[in-house]
């Protein structure tokens, strides 16, 4: 199960607001085993990237407008009887640089 705020689920969700477009990264690192998805979600709830966690650390990346975007970290807690730690840094890069 991932831990969030002290809630318990198997999905977590983080928003973040862009004031401009450009490119948005989100990183993961020091994933166990019960990680295994990331992805970064619109306004709407759409996905617009996602992909299965291959390794310890890994990341997301697309091009984006300004808007509230949505990263979400999914887990199994059936592979890990133990709470599903992870560190996370989104970062954004304006377009134009």
């Amino acid at each position: 199960m991932l831990q969030s705020k002290g809630i318990t689920s198997e999905t977590d969700f983080y928003n973040v607001k862009f004031n401009s477009g450009g490119k948005i990264t989100f990183q993961l690192a020091s994933v166990n085993a019960g990680v295994n998805g990331i992805a970064v979600l619109n306004s709407s709830g759409s996905v617009i990237v996602s992909k299965n966690i291959s390794g310890p650390a890994d990341s997301v990346s697309c091009y984006c407008t300004s808007g509230t975007y949505y990263f979400r970290v999914t887990g199994n807690s059936n592979q890990n009887t133990n709470f599903n730690s992870y560190r996370f840094t989104p970062s954004a890069i304006p377009s134009g640089l």
